[in-house]
């Protein structure tokens, strides 16, 4: 019933509306057809399963909607991908659930595909979440499962569809104080999972193909960083190219943030671990607030940028680099006055004319 449990929208092929008229209580479009994919897209109205059918050529198929009322939840941890100009993904792990989820909208904010569960057994003191676009209608989703101490990722399609199974990477990441962390970035035909392990106190990935095959072992990027609080970007993956992804993390046994340069084939490092700042530890214990992003410059393909909230100057500061590991921008400070708390998060801009910009986002207590 419209008025009850979905309210129609609209029928999309690819990104162009279709016209469409009402007949007998039913949705029609004469002479269908489209080569792109087709969305038909409601707004949820009530909790529950929703049904729908749809009718083609004398054939008949069903869609089915497990619709979840999240009002008033909190999101744990959040993570958000663009799928196309006009739809992205967005994942967080659910306080009210203990559940990993995503949605996918469209960029007027009507959800295209809403509350698949990919975990329904993850705790929110104890579980991490991201999420990246392999292309316009698959994503990979990568997380840590608090109840089970495991880092595990699945790839889905946009209608929901997990096509490869959920993979445990690491069976035993102790998720003490929930201080973990979890990225995941996409290769072009591959992928790679960073994370943290408290279990052994280090910093972590590793690469797969775009259906799921291993390309190389465990990465041990760092044996030893010392992490302490929740819910903190302590480490972040980009890749720079298809042969080459940058891991950035924050190093709490040394103070500093550290930067190194794989091949998603080899678990050693084009070029090896180096510091960015050696002393981001602020005082009274302040460094274990220290966050990190990173993100690649895709119309470069040879370049990425780097974010980090250094607590010992509470100053936000950004750095670019070369695939080569050159300087291309040497750390500089874009908010002198941040305060002593405070999150970090970047992304590139494929802008229309042919730039590489990005954009990094901050917490600002001077301007809180």
């Amino acid at each position: 019933n419209e008025d009850n449990d979905l309210r129609f929208l609209e029928v999309k092929c690819g990104d162009r509306i279709l016209d469409y008229e009402w007949v007998d209580n039913s949705v029609t479009i004469k002479n269908y057809e489209c080569n792109e994919v087709g969305y038909e897209i409601s707004k949820v109205l009530t909790e529950g399963v929703h049904t729908l059918e749809f009718e083609f050529g004398g054939q008949k198929a069903y869609a089915y909607n497990q619709a979840i009322n999240f009002a008033g939840s909190e999101a744990v941890d959040v993570a958000i991908t663009p799928l196309s100009e006009t739809t992205f993904a967005l994942a967080w792990v659910d306080f009210a659930t203990q559940s990993v989820i995503f949605n996918v909208y469209n960029t007027s904010g009507v959800i295209i595909l809403n509350n698949v569960i990919v975990d329904s057994t993850a705790p929110t003191n104890d579980s991490r979440v991201d999420i990246d676009r392999i292309n316009d209608t698959d994503v990979v989703v990568a997380w840590i499962d608090g109840s089970e101490s495991d880092i595990s990722f699945g790839i889905y399609n946009i209608a929901g569809g997990n096509w490869t199974g959920v993979t445990d990477l690491d069976t035993a990441v102790s998720t003490v104080r929930n201080a973990t962390d979890v990225s995941v970035a996409e290769m072009g035909s591959n992928f790679v999972v960073c994370y943290v392990d408290p279990d052994e106190n280090d910093s972590d990935s590793y690469t797969r193909s775009n259906v799921g095959a291993a390309l190389a072992g465990e990465y041990n990027m760092d044996t030893e960083i010392l992490m302490e609080l929740q819910n903190q970007n302590l480490q972040d993956c980009s890749a720079i190219n298809s042969t080459a992804f940058a891991a950035f993390w924050f190093d709490d046994a040394d103070d500093d943030v550290t930067l190194a340069i794989y091949d998603p084939a080899s678990t050693t490092a084009i070029y090896a671990a180096g510091d960015l700042d050696t002393n981001v530890s602020g005082i009274n214990g302040q460094g274990e607030k220290a966050q990190v992003a990173v993100t690649n410059l895709k119309l470069d393909d040879d370049a990425f940028a780097m974010a980090f909230y250094d607590a010992d100057d509470d100053d936000i500061t950004i750095a670019i680099r070369y695939a080569n590991n050159s300087v291309r921008l040497a750390p500089t400070d874009i908010d002198t006055n941040a305060g002593t708390n405070s999150s970090i998060a970047i992304a590139a801009i494929n802008n229309s004319d042919n730039s590489d910009n990005f954009v990094v986002v901050w917490l600002s207590q001077a301007n809180s």
